[in-house]
Parts: structure tokens; C-alpha cells; sequence
């Protein structure tokens, strides 16, 4: 699939047309003024109106169009010689000076063309002005000039279709329903991307199988991981291949250009534990030879890769809340803390005498489960071992149970 790059300024200009639209119009003047972009643009509707208050004179309403678009001067300036004819006439002279020596177009008449400025100039001195004496130049009726100046403002403007935003939006969304990236029977939040769940709504029992995802007898998968965010899921093969799916239609996410490409996320041995970050943009993979990779979900790079996090196979790993440490266990029977960022070593707990079967975060503890039937809890910045709960034919014993009952991982 190929790469679409959008430039900011076309978003800029759609969030324009958006606020325009719903008459924000503060608002976008402040956007225009900070940006320093304006959208030279209007619906079809919108500029046949445009341009039949132009013929017509109904220059309140011609003003308050233009002053939104991004028409330079130089092309105004026979609309405002218009505008100051008119007003003449109807013998506003006070309005009509002002705009001549105040408006921009005006302004800039005078020191392109002086002469044409002074014409102008010189109707104020007329008594008891009539149509004739404006028109300008002479065999050029005052619809005639207003229809040419019409044509220039229409020469200027470029016709979009309304709504584009919400257009674009709405396109987005149904490529997406077509994915199976977002069901059709579930709410959806547009700006934090996900899918809305009733707090009321209770899980209900597994009735039927909603997809199935086959792999070669060879490259079976050894881990699982869901997205936080329910966008996708994500497994790891013996072979060391990490593979992205949608899981309602149990098909590889084809809109990761990468795995489009058949360029696949990658270990070196049998991946064995997988987890995806709270953000869901970052993945954390153990494998057999004790390494561990935190990969960008979106562009399948490795984005932090520790060799030797374990000396044997890497049992399970997650990411901590914030997503800048992982704490992983292995068949050393060790637990241990590794950061993202520095790509260092931060904490390592000793204690288990059996091989670490799964590590949570709670709140600002650590617990584990290791094969030696033990359930150890870590003080995870001093590394200190707070309890140990070890299992006894189907229950659970040891001091300060009662310390950590009841306490969901975060």
C-alpha cells in the first residue's frame, strides 16, 4: 500500500472550510492569523452568491465574503473603485473617502497608477454626481462593469465541495467498517480512535467462535497479544515471525504498509511473549534466546532491542503504565526491569528457584508467578521481596495475602 503524505497545510484548510461553515468565525480568523494560511476557496452555492451580489451591489455581503478569502489586492482593486462609485452616488462621501484612503486595494491603486487614482479622486468635487459621471471607462454600462469585475473575483476563487472535512472523515470510517477494523454495531470515538463500551455493558458468555486465524504446521504460534485499544492482535510463531491481524476477520492487517509489503516484524528464535503498550502503538517481544524488542506497531520497526535481557528464553514481558520500562521474567529465574529509553538494565529481583511463568504491574509493586509454585510480590524500586504466596494443593497461602487481595494490575 502505498505511503500517503498529507501536508499540513490541507489540513489546515479543511479545519478553514469546517469553521467557516459553522459560522466559528473568531475562530477562524484567530487560526488564519496564526498560520498565516487562508483558504482562496468556496462551495459552489457559496460563490454563485458571491458573485451575484457583485452584480447586484449589495456590497455589505460582498465585504464580508472577501475579508474570509485570501485574494490580493491587486485583484480587488477594481471592485472597490465599484464599491466607492456606488457609494458616491447614494452620497455617502464620508464612507466613500474612507474607503479610498484606507482600504488596501485603494491604497495600492495609488502608487501603481496615479493617474486612475486622481480620476477616482476627482468624482468627490462633482456636485449632484449622476450615474454617467462614474462610469468608467465611458461606453461601459455599471452592470457591464460589474459583471467583468464579477469574472475577475470568480477568476480568483476556486470551487470546492462543502463539507470536506466531515466528507474525508466519513470515508475514513467506512474503509475501516470494510476492514472489520471498527464493527458497524459499536460506537465509536473519532478523536481517540476507539471503540466506546458501555460501563453497564457485561461480558457475555463465549458462544461461538468469531474467527480463526491458520498458521503453518511448521510456524505455530507461541504468544498472543490484544491491543489495548481492540484495533488489533497481534502473535508470535516458533519460527520468530510477529505478525499483525484483524481479529474479527482473522486477516493480516494489510493497511501497515509493511506487512502489505511482506515485510514482517522479526525475532531470531521462537517468540515467546508478546505484550502491546497502553497507547497500543508500541510492542514488547521476548524470545527463546533471552532477547527482548520494543517495536513500532505502525512502521514494524524495532525501536529498542536488549540482547541479553535474559540468559535463557524470555517467559513473559509487559509494559509498565506510562510505557518507558518493561518488566520481563525467564526461564533464568529472574525477573527483571528494562528501559526503553536507555536501553539499560534498571532493576533485577532474585528469589524464584523455578523458572518465572508471568509478571504483572500493580500500582507500584511488581508480581510474579514462577514454576516453583511461588507468587512473590517485589517492591519495584527497591527490589526488595514484600511476600511470597506459595501455592499449597489449591491454595493460595503466605503472609500479606490480605495486602494484595482484591488489587487489579493497571
Amino acid at each position: 500500500m502505498a505511503e500517503v503524505n498529507i501536508p499540513v497545510e490541507d489540513v489546515v484548510l479543511l479545519i478553514h472550510q469546517f469553521l467557516k461553515e459553522h459560522n466559528l468565525l473568531n475562530t477562524l480568523q484567530e487560526l488564519q492569523k496564526e498560520t498565516k494560511l487562508t483558504a482562496r476557496s468556496l462551495e459552489k452555492d457559496k460563490k454563485d452568491e458571491l458573485l451575484n451580489w457583485i452584480k447586484d451591489g449589495h456590497w455589505d455581503n460582498v465585504l464580508n465574503t472577501i475579508i474570509t478569502l485570501n485574494i490580493p489586492s491587486a485583484k480587488l482593486i477594481s471592485l472597490f473603485e465599484l464599491i466607492v462609485k456606488d457609494l458616491l452616488i447614494l452620497n455617502e462621501q464620508q464612507a466613500a473617502r474612507s474607503f479610498l484612503l484606507n482600504s488596501d486595494p485603494l491604497i495600492l491603486l495609488r502608487s501603481l497608477s496615479p493617474s486612475r487614482f486622481r480620476k477616482l479622486e476627482e468624482l468627490f468635487n462633482l456636485q449632484h454626481l449622476k450615474e454617467e459621471d462614474v462610469l468608467y471607462p465611458k461606453d461601459y454600462s455599471k452592470e457591464r462593469q460589474r459583471l467583468m469585475v464579477a469574472d475577475e473575483i470568480a477568476a480568483e476563487i476556486t470551487t470546492v465541495a462543502p463539507s470536506r472535512l466531515l466528507t474525508l472523515l466519513g470515508q475514513s470510517l467506512k474503509w475501516q467498517y470494510a476492514q472489520g477494523l471498527i464493527t458497524p454495531e459499536a460506537s465509536f470515538d473519532l478523536f481517540l480512535g476507539t471503540t466506546i463500551r458501555n460501563s453497564n455493558e457485561h461480558d457475555l458468555p463465549v458462544v461461538q467462535c468469531a474467527s480463526t486465524i491458520k498458521f503453518p504446521k511448521k510456524s505455530h504460534p507461541e504468544s498472543i497479544a490484544f491491543s489495548p485499544d481492540a484495533q488489533f492482535l497481534a502473535t508470535g510463531s516458533v519460527d520468530g515471525l510477529i505478525e499483525v491481524w484483524n481479529h474479527h476477520t482473522g486477516r493480516l492487517r494489510k493497511d501497515l504498509k509493511y506487512q502489505a509489503e511482506d515485510r514482517f516484524m522479526m525475532m531470531q528464535t521462537a517468540v515467546l511473549a508478546l505484550d502491546v503498550s497502553r497507547d497500543s502503538h508500541s510492542l514488547a517481544s521476548g524470545d527463546q534466546a533471552g532477547r527482548i524488542q520494543i517495536w513500532d506497531v505502525t512502521t514494524g520497526i524495532c525501536a529498542r532491542r536488549f540482547t541479553n535481557a535474559h540468559s535463557q528464553g524470555v517467559t513473559c514481558v509487559k509494559f509498565a503504565k506510562d510505557g518507558a520500562s518493561v518488566v520481563s521474567g525467564g526461564f533464568d529465574m529472574r525477573v527483571k526491569v528494562h528501559g526503553v529509553k536507555s536501553g539499560r538494565l534498571l532493576k533485577e529481583f532474585v528469589g524464584h528457584t523455578g523458572f518465572v511463568n508471568d509478571v504483572v504491574w500493580v500500582l507500584d509493586v511488581i508480581v510474579s508467578a514462577g514454576a516453583d509454585g511461588a507468587v512473590k510480590v517485589w517492591n519495584s524500586k527497591s527490589t526488595e521481596c514484600l511476600h511470597t504466596m506459595v501455592l499449597n494443593d489449591g491454595i493460595v497461602s503466605g503472609r500479606g495475602l490480605k495486602g494484595v487481595a482484591g488489587t487489579a494490575p493497571t
